[in-house]
């Protein structure tokens, strides 16, 4: 079973009014994936809510459906140094990558896992790393 860390935009897509909610439902229900959520997502959809003005309320009716969707599929990922270290070290690489965007390429690194998400600048910076690492 294939390994694959999704992230924020997946769980934006989870909402049936996304452009990318077919995407999501699709790596939702393939059985030959292991999906696990990068922990840093939760905060940064808390972040994201918060800026776009939705009430604590709101937020938290947000997070109770999405729990509820994903609870049975996906597996969160426990947050450690070895993933911080490596974010770091990916943000002086490449100064493009924001805290959230380092933080889940370190972890697909860290752990080994494919990134399954929607941001293709993660998606091609872990593949050159994963390369790199194989020589």
């Amino acid at each position: 079973m294939k390994k694959v860390l999704v992230e924020t935009g997946f769980l934006l897509a989870l909402n049936p009014e996304d452009k990318n909610h077919d995407y999501a439902i699709k790596l939702l229900n393939n059985k030959n994936l292991k999906l696990y959520l990068s922990p840093a997502s939760l905060i940064e959809l808390t972040l994201l809510l918060r800026a776009k003005r939705r009430s604590e309320d709101e937020i938290i009716s947000v997070f109770k459906a999405l729990r509820e969707i994903i609870s049975n599929r996906v597996s969160i990922i426990s947050l450690n140094f070895a993933h911080i270290i490596k974010a770091s070290e990916l943000r002086k690489k490449y100064e493009e990558l924001t805290l959230f965007d380092s933080i889940h390429a370190a972890i697909c690194l860290v752990e080994k896992i494919s990134y399954g998400d929607l941001d293709e600048r993660i998606r091609n910076i872990v593949n050159v790393e994963m390369n790199f690492g194989k020589n």
